[in-house]
């Protein structure tokens, strides 16, 4: 009798390793649009972004180990993108390399995260992992996957716009971030939200519209349609932004135009026709949007949500595009090919900033960010950037338009999901033109991208290659590949680590920022010492703890009521701050925060340190170097001048802050200070009651009385007092003023009642007490 024997399959691992990274890459389409991480800072670009990484690190090394390992090959599966998103990439890198901040470059910068070279390096292995596992089998899998994460992410905005969030049972960190009505887990505003409503829309209403001739659709697969047609409408009538409606109309124009095309097809050559895709839904929606556009959207249209819930939507303030432009364009001058690098734009607009953004209401903000995606590309890295990524889309465009214009010779259903994720990626690709992106919207694009290639592939099968290396012909290299693959992992290892460090760092940043703890801000800059924010942090808490001491030690009279212990923790926290502020500049030389911390944090100590001002002088001017047209660092600068009696200078720069912001007041009173320095009161008061004619502010009208009171006009000086404490009844500076005042024209009555005012709100004041009883025993 023959022995029996049991042969070890040998796909099993195979298999299982194809099921792990269809596992990674599924997760990544349901949960990208989804996650938020509520206990860090950033709760929304920083999570998903850690996420995305993690994911597609995880299912490469996986495939990488399979194929070099268990198959002992590599077969790879071209798509017309590949070598164009390989070009841009490396285009891309060599902007890193030249940037004016590499760490936010390749980690993003903090609190948009969205443009990290990371990051967009991980959308392309995505889009390559996914064009290189997802069969024929899998796509249907992978495509309901999608459907329901969009709608969980739309349906979720819903609730949230309707406040059946804020319901919810409180939890620390959490309720915080679902209380607001803007919450949406596809990004920090409803603008995005209603830009990836849009591209639902689009897709949702070409594959309603498409059909194989002679078969119908199964009533399961138009419930999915209406289901995500009634969210994407609901989300884009209740957010009202005209951009998500301007993009859904050019893409349902597109599916439209496509389906007359078609229909004109069908009539010429009937008996041939295989592929009906109807015209109505795409012309009645397409009809409709572009009515709500000029009829309902915008800030002077009708506000649904506004008549449902009796509140307004809060708005995302975005940098207006003619400053955007302005910017931009002088970028693009000063570094053309590459740019500043990836995710640096709030440098660009720091140096770049326009004089006349100082007119605008917020002109206080700095923005990280252009208003528009694929403009911000041309300052961020450069024309070389702009032109991979465009040649890219350009290259896209046509090879889809070639495969559309020939899906008719297949009757294969596959070309149904390729022509729905084909306009859907056209959708999102309009919305860059139109306003800026975050990761959810860029990682639906790179998905689109991939699920439109992986159908026409099924449908022109021919057409695309497939290249198989077999590296057991190559036996002498095999030391070289496993080195590679251990490499590989050990990369993947230790940069997952570093993501974990940084994670966690941002949860501590997160508790600092709710508890005051220094201590968890002190293990955020532990966890990750080059990121800026955690340092500025930290050398503002130092100086903020002590400044009440650095008053008391600048008072001659108050200076012994300090301990010596109190003295030494007081210069143990200046040397901490200053070491923070120095550490700051190091890691970011190019960055005017930086500059402008370590020269404010002299500045703060100047009472108490002999020669800070020299330091605050020099750094203040390197933040002012780097942001010139701000009129706030040039009043602070003036007023470093003015105090070491470098009066031409403060001159100078009050007159320059002043001539970048007219209405300004902290820089014309600053003049009017240097003037009056010079004994130039009689100008200094011309410039003082200009502006208070003009901008009646409580501060303004003081430092009027003030020069009054020292050229001796006693009645003025009184009523310009007294209009400054109508404006500001605790002004304790004003009364006094007032007191002094009365005092000098003799009315001790008077002077008395205003010094017991300043009493009440001062209770330890020393001087007035004094001055109240030199008064009192005179009586």
């Amino acid at each position: 009798m023959p022995e029996l024997t049991i042969e070890r399959p040998k796909f099993k691992e195979r298999d299982y390793l194809n099921s792990l990274i269809i596992f990674l890459l599924k997760s990544a389409v349901f949960f990208i649009p989804l996650w938020f991480w509520p206990f860090s800072f950033e709760a929304f670009e920083f999570g998903k972004q850690n996420l995305l990484w993690f994911l597609t690190g995880l299912a490469a090394i996986i495939w990488l180990i399979k194929s070099i390992v268990i198959d002992k090959k590599i077969v790879y599966q071209r798509t017309p993108l590949d070598l164009p998103i390989l070009i841009m990439l490396l285009v891309w890198a060599l902007s890193v390399i030249f940037s004016v901040d590499r760490f936010s470059s390749l980690f993003g910068y903090y609190g948009r995260f969205s443009d990290a070279f990371l990051t967009t390096v991980s959308l392309a292995l995505f889009y390559w992992l996914a064009t290189q596992a997802i069969s024929r089998g899998q796509i249907a899998k992978f495509f309901n996957v999608f459907i329901a994460s969009v709608s969980l992410a739309l349906l979720i905005g819903l609730l949230s716009l309707s406040k059946a969030l804020v319901k919810l049972p409180a939890t620390p960190g959490l309720s915080e971030i679902l209380g607001s009505n803007a919450f949406n887990p596809a990004g920090g505003s409803m603008e995005s939200l209603a830009l990836l409503a849009a591209a639902a829309l689009v897709l949702a209403v070409a594959l309603y519209s498409y059909n194989i001739k002679g078969e119908q659709k199964r009533p399961l697969e138009n419930i999915k349609y209406y289901f995500l047609f009634g969210l994407s409408l609901a989300v884009l009538a209740l957010v009202n932004f005209s951009l998500s409606w301007l993009g859904a109309i050019i893409g349902l124009g597109a599916v439209f135009s496509f389906a007359l095309y078609v229909a004109y097809l069908n009539k010429e050559d009937a008996a041939a026709a295989t592929i009906e895709i109807a015209i109505a839904p795409a012309l009645i929606l397409f009809m409709g949007s572009i009515l709500f556009l000029f009829i309902a959207s915008g800030t002077g249209g009708l506000n649904v949500y506004k008549l449902i819930w009796r509140s307004n939507l809060p708005q995302e303030i975005v940098l207006p595009a003619a400053q955007s432009n302005a910017i931009i364009w002088q970028t693009v001058k000063s570094r053309p090919l590459l740019g500043s690098g990836p995710g640096t734009f709030a440098y660009d607009f720091s140096l770049q900033r326009p004089a006349d953004f100082n007119d605008w209401q917020f002109w206080q903000l700095r923005f990280d960010k252009a208003p528009i995606h694929v403009t911000e590309l041309l300052a961020t890295v450069g024309v070389l950037g702009a032109l991979s990524y465009f040649a890219l889309a350009g290259i896209w465009l046509f090879v889809s338009f070639v495969f559309l214009k020939n899906m008719f010779r297949s009757d294969s259903e596959a070309s149904y999901l390729a022509f729905g994720f084909t306009f859907a990626a056209f959708t999102l690709f309009i919305s860059q033109s139109l306003y800026l992106f975050n990761t959810t919207l860029n990682f639906v694009f790179w998905f689109a991208l991939a699920m439109a290639f992986i159908n026409w592939r099924v449908v022109f099968e021919k057409i695309f290659s497939t290249r198989e290396i077999d590296l057991a012909q190559y036996k002498e290299v095999a030391p070289v590949i496993a080195g590679l693959v251990i490499a590989g992992v050990g990369l993947w290892l230790w940069f997952s680590y570093t993501q974990a460090r940084f994670f966690l760092a941002d949860a501590a940043y997160n508790d600092f920022r709710l508890s005051g703890s220094r201590e968890r801000l002190l293990q955020a800059v532990k966890l990750n010492p080059r990121r800026l924010n955690y340092h500025l942090a930290l050398a503002k808490d130092y100086v903020n703890e002590v400044k009440e001491d650095i008053v008391l030690l600048s008072t001659p009279d108050k200076s012994e009521a300090i301990t010596a212990e109190r003295k030494s923790k007081l210069q143990a926290n200046v040397q901490q701050a200053l070491k923070e502020g120095q550490a700051a500049t190091t890691i970011a030389p190019n960055s005017v925060m930086a500059w402008e911390t370590l020269g404010a944090t002299y500045r703060d100590i100047r009472l108490i340190a002999v020669g800070s001002l020299a330091p605050a002088i020099r750094y203040l001017t390197k933040a002012s170097e780097l942001e010139p047209t701000n009129p706030v660092l040039l009043t602070e600068l003036g007023k470093l001048y003015l105090a070491n009696g470098q009066t031409k200078e403060a001159a100078d720069a009050f007159e320059q802050a002043a001539k970048f912001k007219s209405d300004y007041w902290e820089a014309q009173v600053g003049l009017a200070q240097t003037y009056d320095s010079l004994g130039e009161s009689d100008k200094a008061l011309v410039i003082l009651e200009d502006l208070i004619s003009r901008q009646p502010n409580a501060d303004v009208i003081y430092e009027s009385g003030r020069l009054y009171y020292n050229q001796g006009k006693l009645d003025k000086a009184i009523e310009r007092f007294t209009q400054a404490i109508a404006l500001r009844p605790s002004y304790a500076n004003a009364i006094y003023s007032l007191g002094l005042a009365y005092q000098k024209q003799g009315d001790k009555t008077r002077a008395l009642a205003e010094f017991q005012k300043v009493l009440e709100l001062n209770p330890g004041n020393e001087t007035v007490k004094k001055m109240m009883e030199e008064l009192e025993s005179k009586n």
